[in-house]
């Protein structure tokens, strides 16, 4: 198993609850006072704040597993209002999220499968157990970079 433990969903929904309160509070603030100038362009910063607070949400509640767990040859993942299942054997790469999306940040890890969206998730610190199972269960998951294999401790055969 891998990931954060039950308590992470619950967690997460207080979190969000309590952001679309904030959020909510703030434009309580801000509607009334758009008919001016200024309020034109808060309401636009407003709006457009709502747009990527909604997108974030998307993420973390549906698109982010928070929970991986290896049973027989599948792996089934865990989001906050969403859960499935993937076969290892569809499970293509394991790879470090492009630097370019979030150069800023710690960056994810994507597990790519054949044919899907990736599921993106955050390092934790059993990541190598997990990924050292997924390996002994079909070897042909790629881990990409190789830094990525060698910082979390999986041996790799020599590259060709």
């Amino acid at each position: 198993m891998y990931g954060f433990g039950h308590w992470y969903r619950v967690a997460m929904l207080v979190v969000t609850g309590a952001t679309l309160t904030t959020y909510g509070w703030v434009g309580t603030l801000v509607i009334p006072g758009s008919a001016t100038p200024d309020g034109e362009l808060a309401f636009l910063g407003w709006l457009v704040s709502g747009f990527i607070l909604a997108f974030n949400l998307y993420l973390w509640l549906v698109r982010r597993p928070y929970r991986l767990e290896l049973v027989g040859d599948a792996i089934r993942w865990d989001a906050v209002l969403r859960r499935g299942e993937l076969r290892v054997r569809m499970l293509r790469a394991i790879e470090l999220e492009p630097w370019l999306i979030r150069p800023w940040m710690h960056r994810g890890i994507y597990f790519r499968p054949f044919g899907a969206p990736p599921l993106i998730l955050r390092r934790h610190s059993n990541l190598a157990l997990f990924t050292e199972s997924l390996l002994q269960v079909s070897p042909k998951i790629e881990v990409w970079p190789r830094q990525l294999a060698y910082g979390l401790g999986i041996p790799m055969p020599p590259e060709r």
